[in-house]
């Protein structure tokens, strides 16, 4: 283990001047509200004011939660409220993520001529779809701090497809944006790195035969795998034999009933049941699915594990696309609908349809590629003489439905939650595109029923860090474009996506800087918990850990793992941004706990999500779908409901 000094935690870097992530919620609480004159909704937003420039604790920053949790676990109360003075607002959007500003989106579509505010608690729109910037050299580098890429856009509904092109994506474009070959032309593979404290070795491991998308290796290589990622004959033997064997494990059942047994006990179980891996290789594969679902091998089913292409079922003779009655069709495309900004990308897009002013370009046509490098003026967000408004900073405390044809929409502004001034405005309707567990302590009148149901729908908490370092030598000379992390607090490193897009350019030599992705889903293995308790117990977790602490253990874990390709950790980090979502990925039904044939469009989230009076609920829980296309239906189908 290096020293702080030597880890370079004494470093001044693009940091510590943001670590808390409070200049914005201070800027709130400083300034003058407007008493004179028109009222002024955001004068934290000044000239200079730019969220995706800042480093340090980002995602659920400080200023954007405090407000909540004083009102879900402290009982603190709004009452009163001083009117905006604004008028009535034809529709009151509640979270600017990819839903609510989709709502919007589709809402003005059908009412051009409407008055609509965008209200969100964090510093930025976008939701979980955050940019990172960084600026060295004289060049700014851009990366994702939480929603990734378009994924699978062959199978979005016409509604979401119709938007994505409206705005300007055209997902095929992608295909010469993102270079898929590019860290195999040079050699580069995932690998594992097995620490001394919890595998008896300090060791980098070539190759992840493990995953269906991993790396496609000779009889040779796989046992060279198996060989290193072992320290004994037996572990070696049993990892060599899950990776090859087509032994039926599950004789005299036919294929449905081995779907339907599968299903009964997690991948671990089958693992240790079927396969007779030990402790020590279970703890290696664990992690494994925690980016998907947030949850180790042994919160998902074995059947899941065989749906995800992990091994061990070769020779069971199931193809889940038809001996599964429950398994949904899947359209094979590549994963490479990303902008360098990952889906902050597509919202910056929608963001400029809906704003005029905010940022250059034409605001349709073909404008995905200008919109990375465009700069965005975040004062036009919130203009009095404007028919959209986007106000941030801005926490919904109370829907009050105050008759036939109005919702009286409290808020209060970061740094204001502690005795503050709560500001009223007035919707004809709203639609509620935040998270949904807080709509029992938003709306009095909200219906116990479907509270209950929104409460199983358990957000999965998980972080992206990014960190920009001068150059990814050490990678190529260890032959690596990613690393995980079985015995670490942070669970992988990678380098980032090879995407080139109008005038940015992609780290094209291992000389030039890069951003290294860094992911963590925190999780409790090996004590009989569901996804559900685990998913609670680590947000917590997540909560309870400094910036310092993420810090230390991506500087301590990459001067591990790349010592020997020459990688200082003093003096090759740049800059360190954690996007921290301990409220981060919709749940999605997971078969091991949840009835199979619960999935997007089954389940007590529909029933959860039904409209209440002049309210309707959009975002991703409540398509029980963590993903863009969730977003986008739910918006639709919200705007519907109000538009009915």
């Amino acid at each position: 283990m290096l020293s702080d000094k030597e880890l370079g935690m004494d470093r001044r870097i693009s940091r510590r001047q943001f670590c808390q992530g409070t200049s914005v919620a201070l800027g709130a609480s400083l300034a003058p509200w407007a008493h004179a004159g028109e009222f002024n909704g955001s004068p934290e937003i000044t000239a200079g004011y730019y969220p995706p420039a800042k480093t340090g604790l980002r995602g659920a920053h400080v200023g954007s939660f405090e407000t909540a949790h004083a009102l879900a676990h402290q009982g603190q109360r709004w009452n009163e409220g001083i009117d905006t003075g604004e008028g009535k607002f034809d529709l009151v959007i509640v979270g600017a993520g990819i839903s609510g500003l989709s709502a919007a989106w589709f809402y003005r579509q059908r009412r051009p001529g409407a008055r609509i505010l965008v209200l969100d608690n964090h510093d930025d729109f976008g939701g979980h779809a955050k940019r990172n910037e960084f600026s060295y050299d004289g060049k700014t580098i851009i990366g994702y701090g939480g929603s990734q890429s378009i994924d699978g856009p062959g199978t979005y509904s016409p509604e979401a497809i119709g938007l994505l092109k409206a705005v300007g994506v055209d997902t095929e474009q992608f295909y010469q944006f993102f270079d898929r070959e590019f860290y195999k032309k040079l050699g580069l593979q995932n690998g594992f790195w097995l620490d001394q404290q919890h595998f008896g070795v300090n060791r980098l491991v070539l190759g992840n035969p493990l995953y269906r998308w991993g790396e496609k290796m000779s009889q040779e290589e796989l046992e060279r795998f198996a060989r290193e990622l072992t320290t004994n004959e037996t572990d070696y033997l049993a990892l060599l034999n899950l990776l090859t064997t087509h032994k039926d494990f599950l004789p005299g059942k036919s294929a449905a009933e081995k779907v339907a047994y599968l299903r009964t006990l997690s991948y671990d179980d089958y693992l240790r049941r079927y396969l007779e891996l030990s402790d020590y290789l279970i703890r290696i594969i664990n992690p494994l699915p925690r980016g998907l679902w947030g949850i180790g091998t042994d919160g998902i089913s074995a059947r899941e594990a065989m749906n995800l292409g992990l091994p061990g079922f070769g020779g069971l003779g199931v193809d889940l696309a038809k001996d599964d009655p429950y398994q949904k069709p899947e359209k094979d495309e590549p994963y490479i609908f990303h902008f360098p900004d990952g889906n902050a990308g597509l919202v910056r897009l929608l963001v400029r349809q809906l704003v005029p002013g905010i940022a250059p370009g034409l605001p349709s046509g073909d404008s995905m590629t200008d919109i990375v490098e465009a700069k965005f003026d975040y004062s036009a967000l919130d203009r009095p003489d404007q028919s959209l408004r986007i106000r941030l900073n801005s926490t919904v405390v109370q829907l009050l439905q105050r008759d036939t044809d109005s919702v009286n929409v409290r808020y209060v502004k970061s740094g204001q939650e502690k005795g503050g001034q709560a500001h009223d405005v007035v919707a004809s309707e709203v639609i509620y595109a935040g998270y949904s567990a807080m709509l029992p302590y938003v709306c009095p009148d909200f219906p116990p029923a479907q509270a209950e149901a929104f409460s199983s729908l358990v957000k999965i908490p998980l972080l992206y860090a990014n960190m920009l370092v001068r150059n990814w030598e050490a990678f190529a000379k260890l032959g690596v474009s990613g690393i995980r992390f079985p015995g670490g607090l942070m669970d992988s490193v990678s380098l980032d996506f090879p995407v080139s897009m109008g005038g940015y350019e992609f780290s094209r030599t291992p000389a030039d800087p890069i951003i290294l992705h860094w992911g963590y889903v925190p999780t409790e293995p090996g004590k009989g918990l569901d996804a559900r308790a685990q998913n609670r117990l680590g947000r917590h977790t997540m909560l309870g850990l400094s910036f310092e602490d993420y810090e230390r253990a991506m500087r301590q874990q990459a001067s591990d793992a790349l010592a020997a390709g020459g990688f200082n950790p003093a003096e090759d980090i740049l800059a360190i941004t954690v996007n921290r979502w301990p409220h981060g990925y919709a749940w999605e039904y997971n078969d091991l706990i949840d009835p199979p044939q619960f999935n997007r469009y089954k389940g007590p989230h529909i029933g959860a999500r039904q409209p209440f009076g002049r309210i309707s609920i959009a975002g991703s829980d409540a398509e029980a779908f963590a993903y863009v296309n969730g977003a986008i239906d739910s918006a639709w189908r919200a705007v519907q409901e109000r538009l009915a």
